[in-house]
C-alpha cells in the first residue's frame, strides 16, 4: 500500500505547490501551441525593446537581433521543429503582416541564430522574472511569517556532441565508442508566489547540486550588498 505524500518538516507546503503542477502543464501547453506571430503578441510586451539593441555598424538583415530571439524561442518550445519549420512560421507572420517575401531555406536563420549575443538570454530571463514579480499576486501572505519564500532545483540537459561542448562539458561516462552526449548541469532559484526563475547557474556534468547552490547563494548575497539591501 503506497503512502501518502507528506512533507513533515513544512506540512503546510503541500496544499501551496500541489496546484501549481497542473497549472505548469496547462500553461506550457498552451504556450507550446502558439505561433510565432502569437508568441511575439502575448510576450512582446514583458521584454524592453533595448534589449534588441543591435550591434554597432551592423546592416539590417531579415533576421534582426530581435525577430531571431522570438524564432529560436518558438524553436525551443517545439523540440521537434526544424529550421525549416521557423522559416514557414516567419513566411507566414509576414504574409499576415505585410512582410517582405522570404527564401524558404533555412542557411539564413541558422546563422542569424549563430550571432545571437550570449548575453541576450539571462538579460532576457532577468526582465521576465521582473515583470512576473510585479503582476504575481502574492500567494504566501501570512506563510512563514509574511517572509519571501525561494525554492531551488537542479536539473540535467543535453548538449550538441560538439568538440567545444565535449571539452567544457565531458559526458557522464568515459566510453571506448563514444557514445553519449554532453551534459549540462542547471541549479535554479524560483520565486515560490509568482513561479518565476529569478537566478540560476550552470557547470559541467560533475559538479554536484549543492557546489552550484552554494556558488549561487554567494552571488545573489554579491548582488544585495553591492544593491544595498
Amino acid at each position: 500500500m503506497l503512502k501518502p505524500m507528506t512533507t513533515p518538516f513544512f506540512p503546510a507546503w503541500r496544499p501551496r505547490l500541489a496546484p501549481a503542477g497542473t497549472r505548469v502543464v496547462a500553461t506550457v501547453k498552451t504556450v507550446s501551441a502558439c505561433t510565432l506571430a502569437r508568441l511575439e503578441d502575448r510576450f512582446g510586451a514583458f521584454l524592453p525593446a533595448t534589449l534588441f539593441t543591435p550591434p554597432a555598424n551592423s546592416r539590417e538583415r531579415v533576421y534582426t537581433v530581435q525577430r531571431t530571439f522570438w524564432c529560436f524561442l518558438w524553436q525551443i518550445l517545439n523540440p521537434g521543429a526544424s529550421c525549416r519549420e521557423v522559416v514557414r512560421q516567419l513566411q507566414a507572420l509576414f504574409a499576415l503582416g505585410g512582410g517582405p517575401r522570404i527564401s524558404a531555406e533555412d542557411g539564413a536563420y541558422c546563422l542569424a541564430r549563430q550571432r545571437l549575443p550570449a548575453a541576450l538570454f539571462p538579460a532576457a530571463l532577468t526582465a521576465t522574472a521582473q515583470a512576473v514579480q510585479a503582476a504575481a499576486p502574492t500567494l504566501t501572505r501570512g506563510f512563514l511569517q509574511d517572509r519571501p519564500c525561494k525554492l531551488v532545483d537542479g536539473t540535467t540537459v543535453t548538449l550538441p556532441d560538439s568538440k567545444p561542448n565535449q571539452k567544457a562539458y565531458p559526458k557522464p561516462q568515459a566510453t571506448h565508442d563514444g557514445i553519449g552526449f554532453p551534459m549540462l548541469r542547471v541549479v535554479a532559484l524560483f520565486c515560490l508566489s509568482s513561479g518565476a526563475i529569478l537566478t540560476a547557474l550552470t557547470g559541467h556534468f560533475c559538479t554536484s547540486e549543492v557546489a552550484l547552490f552554494v556558488s549561487l547563494r554567494q552571488a545573489c548575497g554579491g548582488r544585495r550588498r553591492a544593491g544595498g539591501e
